[in-house]
């Protein structure tokens, strides 16, 4: 059988929606053979390229607007390209469409009843519209209602990466849904840290979803020698997100270190280097609906993380984490810091890496999901 990936992402490896669906690729069944139509401009100047044995074609939806009707348009019509393009190829026997807009996942709901294409979604998030440009009542987020209300419940074959997004679709009355988790193919075991300094991590983009605000008054306050170095924002930004920050600025030299933006490589060595992983989310729909990848990317270097209780993540966190709420750090995790690494074992990293975020810990769900989608 022959499937095409496509939706909103940067193929092959521009963003972690890439990763995604890449890796929920490789746990299909192996009779299935998958081409990607991904959202990036074109990959090394070529809009057909193969990468690790797959047809790979660059649709450019995400392609920048010189004015703002054009921005408009582009955001309303994305996936336009790529339904032009898919009128062109040969026919598939199932299409998954990564969350997917609103006109596109209607559009491509009614060309697959058409052609009698199997269609899955393959959804990952559901913003806050208050974090969305224009504010709770801006275009944006009328789009973003408009799909997770009305659009997507219509699809009868849903992944989803949360227990929260598999109730909601299932109270919608969809009855093929399999939760797959973010995967990894790699689990590397990382060396006994120096444990004379505690260096903690944060890597991710910074804002409207990851708070960080009270780690760093924690490393700043702190008497024990604790270091933090966080990836992903550069020193100014920082403190633009965290302006009631600034009487701190100048005392965090020696502790606190900004890397802004990293290659594959950096963060690796970060994460290799790091006591801890840090990160927190306030407890709102953006945060239940996913599933945070800087967990499982922790979690594959053997590094333990420290983050609040939100969402799924509190099934996963025996022997691997610290769960704990930002207004706690300064009485307990200290506490908790020394009783993780005290009971450390790297065989906790390992059993929950290879039976929850592994490839093959996603095939037989998957392989049962597949057989619903052709009875």
């Amino acid at each position: 059988m022959k499937f095409l990936y496509t939706g909103a992402f940067r193929f092959p490896n521009q963003d972690a929606a890439a990763k995604r669906v890449l890796n929920v690729s490789k746990a299909l069944p192996d009779n299935i053979e998958v081409d990607f139509a991904g959202w990036e401009e074109n990959y090394k100047e070529d809009s057909v390229y193969s990468y690790q044995g797959n047809k790979c074609f660059s649709q450019a939806e995400f392609l920048s607007q010189p004015n703002m009707l054009l921005r408009l348009l582009s955001f309303l019509f994305k996936g336009w390209k790529t339904l032009k393009w898919l009128k062109t190829r040969e026919r598939y026997d199932g299409i998954i469409v990564y969350n997917p807009p609103f006109i596109f996942a209607l559009t491509l709901l009614v060309y697959c009843k058409i052609k009698n294409i199997k269609l899955i979604l393959d959804s990952t998030e559901w913003y806050e519209s208050a974090h969305l440009i224009g504010g709770r009542y801006g275009i944006a987020a009328i789009e973003n209602y408009l799909r997770m209300k009305c659009v997507y419940p219509l699809f009868t074959n849903i992944i989803v990466i949360s227990a929260f997004l598999e109730k909601y679709f299932k109270e919608k009355g969809v009855k093929n849904i399999v939760r797959v988790l973010p995967l990894s193919e790699n689990f590397e075991m990382q060396s006994t840290p120096d444990l004379s300094v505690i260096k903690l991590v944060y890597i991710g983009n910074l804002g409207k979803k990851d708070k960080l605000d009270s780690i760093f008054s924690f490393v700043i306050n702190h008497n024990r020698a604790i270091e933090l170095d966080i990836a992903g924002v550069d020193e100014k930004d920082f403190f633009i997100i965290y302006p009631h920050l600034l009487l701190h600025k100048g005392k965090h030299n020696n502790l606190i270190r900004f890397h802004g933006r990293i290659g594959s490589d950096k963060v690796k060595q970060l994460y290799l280097q790091a006591t801890f992983s840090v990160f927190f989310r306030e407890e709102k729909r953006y945060a239940l609906a996913g599933f945070p990848t800087k967990f499982i990317e922790s979690v594959c270097f053997s590094v333990p993380v420290i983050t609040n209780p939100v969402g799924d993540i509190v099934n996963f966190s025996n022997g691997v984490a610290i769960l704990i709420e930002p207004e706690d750090l300064d009485d307990k995790l200290t506490l908790e810091m020394n009783k993780l690494l005290k009971e450390k074992k790297l065989s906790h990293f390992q059993n929950v890496f290879e039976q929850s975020f592994s490839i093959n810990s996603a095939k037989s769900a998957l392989s049962l999901f597949i057989s619903k989608v052709f009875e």
